[in-house]
């Protein structure tokens, strides 16, 4: 247990990767967890700026997606639409399908189906008002935007990408070129993506966030917003 006061978590396929920085010490920590009751435990008295859609809609696309779409332009293409609620009881692919179209009239892409496991175990935690204000959703690339002040120019998953964030991730985190982590439990866009969510929690402890629209609450009460 950490007293922490902003962690940035980004889904891997080791579990949760979570990037927090001592701004005293210049020291940037790597934990990959394995569970987000995990996550909770280890920081319960942080902002955690987590990379996945939290709000869920019953039907139709979120609007803090659609702004965020228009917000990044050329990146736009990393916001794909959150599923609907309904899809979290979804055993598989075809299942998932077969309830947006008989629900909403639309599928679901394979991209976030595979994040769906990572969606579902956060909204079982999401059970008390207070984990509502701890637990924010960000999206890495409206991050990315912020950070940089204009669109970025390349895909993450080109070299040029990378290196474009790793020179924006430079000026917040010196450090993190010296950072080393399990190759096997997470890759380097996840790193990428839990330093800019780390930056951005930070933004939100120090009451500079921003939000690409309104809140909205969802039928569970859970917050539709991305925050940068």
């Amino acid at each position: 247990m950490k007293r922490i006061q902003s962690v940035g978590v980004d889904g891997c396929c080791g579990g949760w990767l979570c990037f927090t920085f001592d701004s005293v010490r210049r020291q940037i920590t790597i934990e990959v967890l394995t569970d987000f009751s995990s996550v909770l435990r280890e920081f319960p008295e942080a902002v955690l700026a987590v990379d996945i859609p939290i709000g869920l809609p019953d039907r139709g696309a979120r609007r803090c997606d659609i702004a965020a779409r228009k917000l990044i332009g050329p990146r736009r293409s990393s916001v794909f639409p959150a599923p609907i609620r309904a899809m979290l009881a979804a055993e598989n692919y075809e299942h998932a399908c077969k309830i947006g179209r008989a629900t909403d009239g639309r599928a679901i892409s394979r991209q976030c189906f595979e994040i769906l496991p990572k969606i579902r175990e956060v909204d079982a935690q999401l059970s008390s008002e207070m984990l509502h204000a701890k637990v924010v959703e960000i999206h890495p690339e409206v991050s990315f935007w912020a950070l940089s002040g204009k669109h970025l120019a390349h895909s993450k998953k080109s070299s040029a990408g990378r290196s474009e964030r790793l020179t924006l991730l430079q000026r917040v985190y010196p450090e993190i070129n010296q950072v080393t982590f399990d190759k096997k439990l997470a890759q380097t866009d996840d790193l990428y993506d839990a330093a800019v969510a780390a930056w951005t929690a930070e933004r939100i402890v120090h009451r500079a966030a921003k939000a690409v629209s309104g809140t909205e609450l969802d039928s569970c009460g859970r917050a539709t917003q991305i925050i940068y």
